[in-house]
């Protein structure tokens, strides 16, 4: 605050009534991007690990190569990842207050995997269907291909994201979720609050869900360098005692902020055709524990892209699940279970 990198300067003491800490009047305030026209003044709000690009009305920031994000914000390629936030709401007439949502990303492969501390028994097996809570998370650090973007990429760790859960049930349940991320804290930790509130399809204690894999088109509505991005799509989770499905629509949207001197980027973006594809889903409520745990891969790619998976899944075992690897794929056994006969 003193105009010069790394001094800081205060008044500390007995100011006015209602002030103890005070700021140098002998600087002018040039926070403001919107003054600071050039690298040459402003590429010290680039992240270290960027570069700064000079644009006809002002300049942006490009995270360097071996590292992703948004030039603001930039992470190193493949290194893995710690998010923590709170959840706060109501699920089936019980609160949750502040809940604990700890999630650890392995970008190396696009997983995440998240879980949600002290969930009450009464809901805990319900809540296993809301793994929308991790799939988020999957967005911010999906696997992408040479022609995509994941939500780091776009974001730096900064947006909100709402979700409308709406299942096809005699009861009409359905669920509002919220999530606001807040970017990286001074250990490069994702920080973000989450807010659900609604009712769930009630689910027996004690039986586990299958989630089935799914992909949505990624629609992106541009206004000056404010970006929507909107997907919907049908889900469908079956119980493992195979007697009862349910089947829910899911409605996201997420707001975000661009650089709004690179033009090109941003109008390029509504012109995009993209996939977002989440499958290997995982999860799990731990009564004793009261923790449910939820794990998924997730990818970006253009629609055109081909799942090789659609093939495969024909091929691997029913205990076996497929793993798509570039443009083959490999059938990997199901936890439990080991190859017999060199088959899968």
């Amino acid at each position: 605050n003193t105009g010069v990198v790394g001094d800081w300067l205060f008044r500390v003491g007995d100011l006015d009534p209602d002030e103890s800490v005070k700021g140098p009047d002998l600087v002018k305030d040039n926070s403001s991007s919107a003054s600071v026209l050039s690298c040459s003044e402003g590429s010290l709000q680039c992240h270290e690990s960027a570069s700064c690009y000079d644009y006809q009305s002002g300049f942006c920031c490009k995270c360097s190569p071996g590292f992703y994000g948004n030039g603001n914000s930039c992470l190193k390629n493949d290194m893995p990842l710690r998010v923590n936030g709170k959840l706060r709401g109501e699920i089936n007439g019980i609160k949750l207050d502040d809940l604990d949502i700890q999630s650890y990303v392995i970008m190396t492969d696009g997983r995440v995997y998240t879980a949600v501390s002290r969930i009450q028994l009464q809901i805990g097996f319900d809540m296993q269907i809301l793994n929308i809570l991790g799939e988020i998370l999957g967005w911010v650090f999906a696997k992408t291909t040479e022609e995509t973007k994941n939500g780091y990429d776009l974001t730096g760790g900064y947006f909100q994201h709402k979700a409308f859960i709406r299942f096809n049930t005699s009861g009409n349940e359905n669920v509002e979720v919220e999530h606001v991320f807040q970017g990286l804290d001074i250990f490069d930790q994702l920080k973000f609050d989450a807010y659900i509130y609604g009712t769930l399809p009630r689910i027996k204690e004690g039986l586990k869900l299958t989630i089935f894999d799914n992909e949505d088109n990624l629609k992106f509505e541009v206004v000056n360098n404010s970006v929507t991005v909107k997907y919907s799509g049908e889900r469908t989770v079956q119980l493992t005692d195979q007697l009862d499905h349910y089947d829910y629509f899911v409605e996201q949207e997420i707001e975000f902020d661009m650089c709004e001197f690179d033009v090109e980027s941003i109008q390029k973006l509504e012109m995009t055709n993209w996939k977002f594809k989440v499958n290997r889903n995982y999860v799990v409520y731990e009564k004793t524990e009261q923790i449910i745990r939820y794990g998924m891969g997730t990818k970006i790619t253009t629609a055109s892209d081909v799942d090789p998976c659609i093939e495969g899944r024909r091929l691997c075992s029913p205990n076996s699940v497929c793993i798509a690897d570039g443009n083959s794929f490999q059938c990997v056994c199901r936890p439990g279970f080991e190859p017999f006969q060199n088959e899968l």
